[in-house]
C-alpha cells in the first residue's frame, strides 16, 4: 500500500474484533481502542501481525501495512456510529480524520454575534450566572498556554482547533471532580459546547470527568491532536 493510498488517520472498526473501534494513525494500527465510548489500551498482538502477514502474502508486493482499513471502503467511526449502534466514542471528537471539516462544522453552528472560540461559545450558551461565566472564561483562556506547555508546536498541528476544544473539555471534567458543588453549571457548559454534540446528551460532563480522571485515556484522546501522547506530559494540563 503506497503512502498516498493509505486511509487517513482516524478511528475505524477494530479489525481484530476485540473492540468496537481501533485508531489507525495513517500508517499502522495503534493500541488505542474504544467500545461504546470507553477507551482502552490494547496493543496489536501476534495474531494481528499474522493476519497482516497473511494479507500481505495474498497480495503480491503488499507490505506490512496490509492489515490496514481498505482505502476504498474504510468507514471512520463517525460514519459507522452515525448509523445508530450506540453513542459516538468521546475520543472521536478529537480524532476526526478531516479536522478542517470538523472545524467548519463547529463554525457553521456559531452565530455572527458569538465569539470565534467554541469554548467561549459554550460558556455563553450555558446560561450560567455572570460570575461563573467569567470564571469559565478564565479557564478557557488558560487552554492555549497549558497546551503550549505540553507541546510547544501544538498550534502547527492540523487539528489544533479540535485540540483546543478537547483540552477545555478535559479541564471542565477535572474541575467537576475538584468542585462537585459546581457540577450543575459545568454540566450546562458541557451540554452547550458545539464540539461535544456527538457525546451522549445528558451525560457529557460525566464522560469528560471519566476521561480527565484517567491519564491514559486523557492522553489517548488529546495526544494525537497535539503531537504527543506522553501520558505524563498530557497530565500537566491539570497542573
Amino acid at each position: 500500500m503506497s503512502e498516498s493510498d493509505a486511509p487517513a488517520a482516524d478511528w475505524y472498526p477494530d479489525p481484530s474484533g476485540r473492540f468496537q473501534f481501533r485508531y489507525w494513525d495513517g500508517e499502522a494500527w495503534t493500541g488505542h481502542v474504544s467500545t461504546d465510548g470507553k477507551t482502552d489500551w490494547d496493543p496489536p498482538g501476534d495474531g494481528d501481525a499474522e493476519q497482516a502477514d497473511d494479507a500481505a502474502a495474498s497480495d503480491a508486493g503488499a507490505d506490512d501495512s496490509a492489515w490496514a482499513p481498505a482505502a476504498d471502503d474504510a468507514e471512520p467511526a463517525a460514519e459507522v456510529s452515525a448509523e445508530g449502534d450506540g453513542a459516538t466514542p468521546v475520543e472521536q471528537v478529537a480524532a476526526d480524520s478531516t479536522p478542517a471539516e470538523a472545524a467548519a462544522d463547529d463554525q457553521a453552528t456559531i452565530g455572527e454575534d458569538e465569539p470565534g472560540d467554541t469554548n467561549l461559545v459554550a460558556n455563553r450558551r450555558a446560561g450560567v450566572a455572570q460570575d461563573v461565566e467569567a470564571w469559565l472564561d478564565e479557564v478557557a483562556g488558560q487552554v492555549a498556554p497549558r497546551l503550549s506547555r505540553i507541546s510547544p508546536e501544538w498550534t502547527a498541528q492540523p487539528q489544533a482547533e479540535a485540540a483546543r476544544a478537547c483540552a477545555y473539555g478535559l479541564l471542565v471534567g477535572h474541575l467537576a471532580r475538584l468542585h462537585p458543588h459546581m457540577k450543575a453549571e459545568l454540566g450546562q457548559v458541557a451540554e452547550a459546547h458545539p464540539s461535544f454534540t456527538t457525546l451522549q446528551a445528558g451525560a457529557r460532563l460525566e464522560t469528560l470527568e471519566q476521561i480527565a480522571a484517567d491519564p491514559e485515556r486523557a492522553a489517548a484522546w488529546l495526544g494525537p491532536l497535539i503531537g504527543t501522547e506522553d501520558t505524563d506530559r498530557v497530565r500537566t494540563l491539570f497542573d
